[in-house]
């Protein structure tokens, strides 16, 4: 395994909170409202651990499941986190007040996974920006601890033509994709 190089720790992150949320940034961020909004609660959601995160940045987190999106609620936040599920819940004035709100300058993360867990997410991608979600295929199920795939790959040539010998350099992961 190569020596990690200065700055990052031995799995090869960035040391401190430099890439964390508001890391290193608190002055600019300090201060957000944060609604985090999900149709239900449909997902286990970590509040306890997000909250103490958001807090510790100066910021401020709330969490609101299956509440109706309007113009007067977003208009108490500088963000809105939208967590989709499967079901299309999204109306079409409460599609435009999210796409209000954006074009007014504040922030917009949409959290989707795989089909179906993109039917809001969907509809605020094409109001928004003329995209949409998609897939359902799972990722490579081996996590490979390198970072120069082509040199890897030429040493699994040499191993496998000229040694005989292949495998052993790899974890299995998830296969969702987010090892």
């Amino acid at each position: 395994m190569k020596r990690p190089a200065e700055g990052y720790d031995e799995f090869g992150n960035p040391k401190g909170q430099a890439f964390d949320l508001g890391g290193g940034d608190e002055d600019r961020v300090r201060g957000e409202r944060i609604l985090l909004h999900a149709p239900s609660r449909l997902f286990p959601i970590a509040e306890a651990e997000l909250q103490r995160v958001i807090t510790a940045r100066g910021m401020h987190l709330e969490f609101q499941y299956g509440t109706t999106i309007s113009a007067a609620l977003l208009s108490g936040y500088t963000q809105l986190w939208f967590l989709s599920g499967d079901t299309k819940t999204l109306k079409a004035d409460q599609i435009q007040a999210v796409v209000d709100f954006v074009r007014n300058g504040n922030g917009l993360a949409i959290w989707a996974d795989n089909d179906p867990l993109f039917a809001d997410a969907n509809l605020l991608a094409e109001a928004l920006m003329g995209t949409r979600f998609s897939g359902n295929k799972l990722a490579d199920q081996i996590m490979v601890f390198d970072n120069n795939p082509h040199e890897s790959e030429a040493d699994d040539h040499v191993l496998s033509n000229r040694e005989g010998a292949a495998g052993g350099h790899g974890a299995g992961g998830g296969g969702c994709g987010c090892n």
